[in-house]
């Protein structure tokens, strides 16, 4: 166990577990941070490894590819690397966002229902294409099966896109 206190309480967004370290982040000015963890005997320990405030995520999970952590926060959309903490870039104006990784490629869908889809690169997030696709708040992840790409808003519409290649 360790403490790891919110505002409110809340901590909704998922940890990544990769190569003996676990991933926290959680919103409202708490941060995020990387601990090892490592087994005692019987028991296991954590040691911090980094904490910051460089991803406050309220409820949306970050991604971990290749050693980088992508996500949406409360502020923006970033690319972290997991070891170090360090932010690669930000993007304003594109948070409370969700992700979803799809062949190398970040599918992100704002919450004012944008769905963007870029490259997963620690150098810059280049959108390949970017259309409105919902009008009502979009909180839900987006879910790709068979080539279809399903998103839906918090209200009571889904929409579904073709992603396949012809």
């Amino acid at each position: 166990q360790m403490p790891w206190k919110t505002a409110y309480d809340i901590n909704a967004a998922s940890p990544i577990f990769h190569e003996g370290h676990l991933f926290f982040a959680s919103g409202y000015d708490t941060g995020c941070g990387v601990f090892k963890v490592e087994a005692k005997g019987e028991q296991l320990s954590m040691s911090e490894v980094w904490r910051s405030k460089v991803l406050l995520n309220k409820f949306q999970t970050c991604l971990l590819h290749e050693g980088k952590l992508y996500g949406s926060d409360q502020n923006s959309l970033a690319c972290v690397d997991f070891m170090t903490g360090k932010e690669d870039w930000r993007m304003r104006g594109l948070k409370d966002g969700t992700l979803i990784l799809v062949e190398g490629h970040l599918v992100f869908l704002g919450s004012d229902g944008t769905l963007k889809i870029a490259k997963a690169s620690a150098e810059k997030f280049a959108p390949a294409t970017s259309a409105q696709v919902l009008a009502a708040r979009c909180w839900t992840v987006s879910v790709l099966n068979n080539g279809r790409l399903f998103a839906r808003d918090n209200v009571d519409r889904v929409v579904c896109f073709d992603l396949k290649a012809k």
